[in-house]
């Protein structure tokens, strides 16, 4: 059974929104896996390995501009599949 990702991160996103004051919650991470489908992988600071998506990211960076070892911060979150990376911002910006 195959689950999308956009059902997986709202999912995360419904969990996260449960707890309140997020914001204030915010981690450092930094890339550890990059996979063409928009699927990123985060060592946070707290030596978790968090799953993240495109979907999640703030700063208008795009897949193709991640690189490994990227330094980001994000909210920590938990899905019934395990850790999750939300609200993902990188330490640089793209100029449009």
């Amino acid at each position: 059974m195959e689950t999308t990702t956009a059902g997986y991160m709202d999912k995360a996103q419904k969990i996260e929104a449960a707890t309140g004051e997020a914001e204030n919650r915010r981690i450092e991470g930094r890339v550890t896996g990059i996979h063409p489908k928009g699927f990123i992988w985060i060592q946070g600071s707290d030596d978790v390995p968090y799953f993240g998506h495109i979907s999640q990211i703030t700063n208008g960076v795009q897949l193709t501009d991640i690189r490994m070892e990227d330094r980001c911060t994000f909210i920590p979150g938990k899905t019934d599949k395990g850790p999750a990376a939300l609200s993902i911002k990188f330490d640089f910006d793209i100029e449009e």
